[in-house]
């Protein structure tokens, strides 16, 4: 196991910062989100896309912002369907930052700081991460938020 010069830290700068995810899952729920109403989600419907973000190194990785719907087996012969919209969509991504663990959903950059604070804040970078929300009505099925990058 690798070991880092403090807790949290990344194990390298191949991670987008935190202002680039934050515009790539606004732009996400912008694209593919309706401006009112919302989105029928069903459990045979993924919605998946992905979106060039710059990462800590200066370098830029492809990042997949997914929603789906996972049901538990008893319920994996339902139909079933939840509507999102733009709100929920931008509020689950967001979540990821709030709730995510450091140095497992998000880390900080070694040596690499946030420009114009004051002090040395340390800049955050985002590993990747799941929110799920819980559909009450039906059992065990919940709406899933994803966000990692792209395998290539």
């Amino acid at each position: 196991m690798a070991k880092y010069a403090k807790p949290g830290s990344c194990p390298n700068a191949k991670y987008p910062t935190k202002p680039q995810y934050i515009e790539g899952y606004t732009a996400f729920c912008d694209n593919y989100m309706p401006v009112t109403g919302y989105y029928n989600l069903h459990t045979d419907d993924t919605l998946i896309a992905n979106s060039p973000l710059i990462q800590a190194d200066g370098s830029t990785a492809r990042w997949v912002f997914k929603i789906s719907i996972w049901t538990s087996n008893s319920y994996s012969n339902l139909l079933v369907n939840k509507y999102v919209d733009k709100d929920v969509c931008l509020r689950h991504f967001g979540a990821m930052l709030d709730l995510g663990g450091m140095g497992r959903d998000w880390c900080t950059v070694d040596g690499m700081f946030v420009a114009g604070a004051k002090g040395n804040e340390d800049l955050v970078a985002f590993k990747g991460g799941k929110n799920s929300l819980q559909i009450r009505e039906i059992g065990n099925t919940q709406v899933v938020f994803e966000s990692y990058r792209m395998r290539v």
